[in-house]
């Protein structure tokens, strides 16, 4: 039987350093000097990879509930915001075999 690879999503932080702005986070990236500032949903996505690396698919199942958006429109949602924060280095994104 083939298994199906998963997307596993993974936290980095050793070159951030980050301050709570209300639900927003500012991160400074102290290779680059440069400042990013997470709106509230994206800080949620960036929380929940604080604990442990997650699978794409169990992301998307605790995020949902935690985010004011359509059902539907949370898994593209999803997506836009791993590619943002992968842009920035705030995440590695793999997949498993």
């Amino acid at each position: 039987m083939t298994r199906t690879p998963e997307t596993i999503v993974r936290q980095r932080t050793e070159r951030f350093s980050a301050r709570r702005l209300g639900k927003e986070i500012a991160l400074f990236d102290v290779h680059s000097g440069k400042t990013h500032l997470l709106d509230t949903s994206l800080a949620t996505i960036f929380d929940l990879l604080s604990d442990a690396p997650k699978t794409k698919g169990s992301l998307i199942a605790e995020a949902a509930p935690l985010l004011t958006l359509w059902q539907g429109d949370i898994e593209n949602f999803i997506d836009h915001g791993l590619l943002e924060l992968q842009d920035i280095g705030l995440i590695d994104i793999t997949e498993s075999s």
